[in-house]
Parts: structure tokens; sequence; C-alpha cells
């Protein structure tokens, strides 16, 4: 670690950890699992090393870092820096030199940094925040950014020994903070804990004032500004609507999203009525709705007798082979020949239940392909996913049933015909897919 750092002081004495055997174990395994092939495969021994260092003892080594870009240095020191605390920024910002302060600064690199604390990646073992408590996490982001959102605002420290200012734009704050809610939303089979940018709704909600009225055209936007374009998606997708069931079978975890969906709203009018292109492009949804495609998603629960039985069934009794080309088909929950897999277990449980569900998706159609790559959706594209619960495996079956017009329908005989089977902790809902 530099010797600039004080040794009482309080990021010194957070730094205490990295001498801690059990923490350095953790840390190496960290190492090993996440970054030690990725930087090995990419870069020279030396360099690794160097990155390693910085991992494992928050030592900044510009010599050995050197084949990385200034900006690459940057997002190294932030993201690999052993602790992830108000004074380890306050440190490593004090540490920029030369055009690493520049890079800081270059393209919102500083708010990708800080926009970081408010993601919730429940999904991921390794989160640099992990050991942040939220309060933390969010005093953090309190510290830098403060309560409002200012296009003026400066870095609330010094960056390499001299004041900057924070390069930010109020859609990619927006975008931020919308994407989060959409996206939680969006996986509510994860049963994630919902965002932590709905703490700060009002910081986020304050950047509306910047944007401009091209912000709320009632045209799909079709340029190459990612910022513009994911805003739109999400904001357009909020505005839609919320979460529905046409059989009236949400879980209590979404009814819940929905009413955090229905506060945000209320704000969204509170906004809408004092800028008149927002106020036009919501009464343009509420008229023509979006051109979006709703997905289906059904969620039930599996016994462990019942796991083995469907996935006997459906494998026909063959043990899955990890090589050759007919592995795809043979693993019961891959993509690959979905409906003809479904189609085992209804046949085997009640002849109708095959034929219903033939009809569903094959009605006016020759020959619906179920199991069709994601990337080619001009067919119904049905997947099966498995996550364990405390009652035993939670399968996932979600169908983005393009080439269906009535999608309600589509819903209510899905349902219908699952809940025939032996499951349990039945639910179904739509939500918007990929534009």
């Amino acid at each position: 670690m530099s010797e600039t750092l004080n040794e009482t002081s309080a990021l010194a004495l957070q730094m205490k950890i990295i001498d801690d055997p059990t923490w350095q174990q953790q840390r190496q395994a960290h190492w090993d699992e996440e970054h030690q092939d990725a930087y090995a495969e990419c870069w020279p021994r030396t360099t690794v090393k160097a990155v390693k260092q910085l991992f494992m003892r928050g030592e900044i080594n510009r010599k050995g870092l050197a084949k990385f870009s200034a900006g690459q240095r940057v997002a190294l020191y932030f993201q690999l820096f052993p602790v992830q605390s108000r004074e380890a920024f306050i440190f490593i910002l004090g540490q920029l030199e030369g055009d690493e302060i520049a890079n800081f600064n270059a393209h919102e690199k500083a708010g990708t940094f800080f926009y970081a604390l408010l993601k919730i990646k429940s999904d991921i073992r390794h989160d640099r925040f992990a050991d942040q408590s939220k309060a933390q996490r969010l005093a953090i982001f309190d510290w830098f950014w403060g309560d409002k959102f200012d296009l003026n605002r400066r870095v609330p420290c010094l960056v390499g020994g001299s004041s900057q200012p924070i390069d930010v734009i109020a859609m990619t704050v927006l975008r931020h903070f919308l994407s989060s809610i959409f996206s939680w939303m969006d996986c509510a089979e994860k049963h994630q804990p919902a965002p932590f940018w709905l703490e700060r709704m009002d910081y986020a909600l304050s950047a509306f004032d910047c944007l401009d009225e091209d912000a709320f055209s009632i045209q799909r936007y079709d340029g190459h500004d990612k910022n513009r374009e994911g805003f739109q998606r999400v904001l357009w997708g909020l505005l839609a609507g919320p979460i529905k069931s046409a059989v009236n079978k949400l879980p209590a975890h979404i009814k819940e999203m929905n009413q955090i969906r229905d506060k945000l709203i209320v704000r969204f009018r509170e906004i809408a009525d004092h800028k008149p292109a927002f106020d036009s492009l919501w009464q343009h949804i509420d008229k023509h709705g979006v051109d979006f495609e709703r997905k289906l998603k059904i969620t039930f629960t599996l016994s462990e007798e019942q796991l083995i039985e469907w996935r006997s069934t459906i494998t026909q009794g063959k043990s899955p082979t990890y090589f050759g080309d007919d592995d795809r088909h043979e693993r019961w929950s891959s993509t690959e020949a979905i409906d003809s897999k479904l189609r085992r277990l209804l046949k085997r449980t009640d002849p109708l239940l095959d034929k219903a569900w033939a009809d569903l998706f094959c009605k006016g159609t020759s020959n619906v392909e179920l199991g069709a790559d994601e990337e080619d959706l001009d067919e119904p594209w049905v997947q099966l996913e498995l996550r364990k619960n405390i009652n035993g495996t939670l399968i996932l079956l979600y169908i983005f049933p393009e080439s269906i017009q009535d999608v309600d329908a589509l819903e209510v005989g899905v349902f219908d015909i699952i809940s025939q089977l032996p499951v349990s902790d039945l639910f179904s809902w739509q939500y918007f897919g990929p534009i």
C-alpha cells in the first residue's frame, strides 16, 4: 500500500483486514476463481502480478500496470482495491496521476463507479461491495452525488491534488434508476430484494428537470446513443403497465412490485404535469400502448420425487451425454426440442393435455417449433429453468409468444394445462420482453 497512507487514518484501520488469515484465504480463492485465468490469458506475468498486488494488498504499482491504458488502470483501482469504502475512494482519487485524472471523468466513468453502489447483484458470488451495509453504500452515494441532481457538481475530494468537476448526464442517471426497477420486475421469478435505487428516488427524479423535450418523443429512438435508447425503453415499459396475470395468480412479492411501481407512477404524474412533452407521451401510451412483446412466465414447484419422474419421462430414461450432436436434445431442461419434451410428459399424464397443448400453439399454423434459438423469435420460444427452494425445485416455464396474438388466452390455456399436473405453488404472469 502507498506510503502516503497515514497509519492511523480510518482507511489504515480498515486495511488491517488484509493481514487476517481467514480474509486472505477467502480473497485468494476469489482471485483464483474469477481473476487468475482471465488476466493470465491476456497479460504477461509481471502485469498479472501487479494486478494481484492491487487486489490482495491495495498496492498501486504503475510500472507493473503500465500495459493498461490510463482508463483501464483507474477502473482497476476502483474495482479491485481490497476495501470498498468512502475512505478508500478518497485515497484512490488522491493517488490518480496525469492521464488517469482525465480518464476518471471521461465518458462518465466517474458516474459508472459510483452508480455501482446502488446495484444489487444477488446472483454474483463475489460482490465488490459485500462488506458494506446498505446504509454504508447509500452514505457513500450521498457523499459523492449529494441529495439532488446537479450538473455543476464537483468531486467532493481532491482528485490527484486538484478539484475536479463530475462529468454527469441527466439521462444516464435516469437510465440507471429506471433500468434497476424495470429489470427487477422483469426478473420477478428471482425474488430479488428491491433495488437500492428506490432509496434515492428523489435524487434520480430530480434529473428529469434537465431533460429536453426530445427525451419524450413518441417515436421509437433509432440512433446510436445507448443512454437515450435505454432510457426510452424502460420509461415506456414502466408507463405501459404493471405485471399482469390473466388468471389472477400473482404471487405476493409481485403484487408488492406493482405497488412500488404505482408509487413511482404517482411521482411521474407530478413531473408530467409540468412537462408537456412527457404528458403527451403518457397520453399516447395510454391510448395506443407500446409496441413491446409480452413474455409469459409460469412458475411451480416440484418435489424431489416429482423432479426425478419429470426428468426420466422427458429424457425417456436416457442419461445425458456431454459430447456429440444429440447432447442438447437429451438434457431435459435445455431449450432444444422443448415442445416434444413437454408433450411426452403431458401425454403420459393425460393424452387430452397433450392435444390441448398442441392446439394452443399450433392453431392456425402447420408446425410451430418451440425450441427455436433465442435469437430467432419469429415463432414462440419456450424455455425451462430450475431453481431450488425450500419446498423442492422451482420450475420456471417462460414463453416469448411472438406469433400468438391473444397472450391472455395463451396464459389461461397454459395455466389450465399445468394446473392438471401434480405441481404446487402455481403462478403465472406477463411482462414486457425485448423490443
